[in-house]
């Protein structure tokens, strides 16, 4: 007979623990070099390595929008990738601006960039790992977290994506994620001083990489209080040890909120902090000029759509169903990560792109697991799984790795880099100057080499705005996205505040490109391999949605209407 406690500790279970991240890592894997070598991270709005960089040559004086938590991580890891250029002479003083003390930065900051992507990867695979082989433990199941973790996360692009980036949300997630299994363990076995600080810990590093998660876990703590209290009143003495362990816990948090985030420079916290909970945070930047109560919900609904996933949002649908079949206050206590996320994020969001919810699948997980386990109860006498449970197991692994890649490749197709490489292939002449259009303000904004004898302009649209016609660029390429936000600055004062505190340029006389004596010639969109299907992807139609429009400077300008006449008709031809 195999106790239940061998059971779990065994090798098979710790395989099946290691699926979820091992396809993670093999739908991950083409990501980690996609656009690199390169300066700056460009998968997703990054600032790596320059911001980590900057932290340390300032001892964490730099402000900077984001938590310093990432840069606590990237730095060791760019220590590595530095001192081996400078022990090959390729690295000279360092200095906070660009090329930073290299002597071939692209090349060399795209080593960096490399290591810190794999960074993040392998800190958001342990953590699923982690968090897999806690529920295995404190529900004494072997399957039924291996089974939630796959359907809630590895069909999800929204959770995919960020643990192949450096932008925060990422770090954040993995980071999250540690904290919940801690929090399952004090739900599920009780609290200890190892659970009691790691969920204070791991919940003030992830908010620390990005305020997104701050309120995921106050839901939790509250029941965690009142959970303490009732217990307190059946058994006065675990009751009394159970509130002094959560008090400890709770009293942690502003200790390790201070110690990472404030104590080394409180005037750059002081200021981020500003910055990130006023003008950043303005609703009236970020959301559409017709948006209402109606349309922020439909968002919301969407976002949490996209979130989860196909896989997540059926173990949603069974979960919800399952609770209200066969309550009970460990379920219930379960569930408060999910719903605190949800409620409070919506209630103080003000505007919902889809990342917002990016905590969701993660905390789905716990409820899942919960419920799996007491379906899929497993007698003593039996062996850990069964050769019908390994085969079903594996064909669904099998089926969310699919998933998964079919996920990235769309993002990796459809990502704005991807479209402006071929749009510069086919809408621009061999030889040519051309800009890729940005709205803020730029590190370094010297002309580089680019293909076909080409010469590739960074100077952001500000500075295009302030020259004149004949010192333009004669192309000009813009995402759509981009530029639909930006026509609609006029609308948006917030939105036109926001980039003048950036830029120190007012945005709110921007027209459009026409104004500027420019010309649509181009429309540039997605096309995605044959073995894709977009209806996999959770939320594709946001990427497929996507192109590059290309402007071609006019000599003479063509009056209003005939430039109107000319956008439609090549847009309609891009469509």
């Amino acid at each position: 007979m195999v106790s239940s406690s061998n059971r779990i500790a065994s090798g098979s279970s710790k395989l099946l623990a290691a699926l979820p991240s091992l396809i993670i890592i093999l739908a991950l894997l083409h990501i980690l070099p996609f656009l690199l070598p390169d300066t700056h991270d460009g998968l997703t709005e990054s600032y790596e390595p320059a911001k980590t960089l900057r932290f340390i040559y300032t001892h964490g004086a730099a402000v900077h929008k984001w938590g310093p938590f990432p840069s606590l991580i990237f730095g060791p890891v760019y220590a590595c990738v530095l001192l081996a250029a400078k022990l090959g002479g390729h690295l000279g003083k360092l200095t906070s601006q660009y090329p930073f003390g290299f002597d071939n930065a692209i090349v060399q900051m795209g080593h960096m960039l490399l290591a810190a992507r794999t960074a993040v990867l392998l800190v958001g695979t342990l953590s699923v790992y982690y968090l897999c082989r806690t529920l295995q433990r404190t529900l004494n199941n072997t399957l039924a977290p291996v089974i939630a973790l796959l359907l809630c996360l590895t069909t999800s692009l929204v959770f995919l994506e960020p643990l192949a980036d450096t932008k925060p949300d990422g770090m954040m997630v993995s980071l999250l994620i540690c904290a919940l299994a801690n929090y399952a363990s004090i739900v599920l076995e009780g609290i200890t001083v190892h659970t009691a600080l790691g969920l204070a810990f791991f919940y003030v590093a992830s908010l620390s990489c990005k305020e997104l998660t701050s309120t995921t876990l106050m839901l939790p703590y509250l029941g965690l209080l009142v959970a303490a209290l009732l217990a307190r009143r059946s058994n006065h003495q675990e009751g009394n040890r159970f509130l002094r362990l959560l008090v400890l816990s709770m009293a942690a948090v502003p200790v390790f909120y201070l110690l990472i985030n404030v104590i080394y420079a409180p005037h750059a916290w002081h200021d981020r902090i500003a910055y990130v909970f006023g003008p950043l945070k303005d609703p009236a930047a970020w959301a559409g000029p017709g948006q209402t109560r109606l349309s922020y919900l439909r968002d919301t609904a969407y976002a949490v759509f996209a979130a989860l996933g196909w896989g997540g949002l059926l173990v949603l649908a069974l979960a919800l169903a399952g609770t209200l079949r066969r309550p009970s206050r460990t379920l219930v206590l379960l569930w408060l990560p999910f719903v605190g996320h949800l409620v409070f994020t919506t209630y103080l969001g003000g505007y919902m792109p889809i990342y917002f919810m990016l905590p969701l699948g993660p905390a789905l997980a716990l409820p899942a697991s919960y419920l799996l386990a007491e379906w899929l109860k497993t007698p003593r006498e039996q062996p850990q799984t069964t050769a019908r449970q390994s085969i079903a197991i594996f064909a669904l692994s099998a089926c969310c790795l699919f998933f998964a890649l079919s996920a990235t490749t769309l993002f990796t197709a459809t990502h704005t880099h991807t479209l402006m490489q071929q749009a510069v292939q086919q809408q621009t002449s061999p030889g040519s100057t051309l800009d890729v259009i940005g709205l803020w303000s730029a590190s370094h904004t010297e002309p580089t080499p680019g293909p076909d004898g080409r010469i590739i302009d960074h100077r952001p649209l500000y500075m295009i705005m302030q020259v004149s016609q004949a010192s333009r660029p004669p192309y000009a390429l813009i995402s759509i996205d981009t530029e639909k936000w930006t026509e609609e600055i006029p609308q948006r004062p917030a939105r036109a505040a926001l980039l003048k505190a950036d830029t120190d340029f007012d945005y709110s006389g921007f027209q459009n490109f026409n104004a500027l004596g420019y010309q649509l010639s181009g429309v540039t969109r997605p096309t995605l391999p044959g073995w894709v299907f977009p209806a996999l992807v959770a939320g594709s139609h946001a990427y497929l949605d996507n192109g590059i429009d290309t402007y071609r400077l006019q000599s003479a300008a063509p009056s209003a209407p005939q430039q109107d006449a000319t956008a439609r008709s090549v847009k309609a031809t891009g469509n």
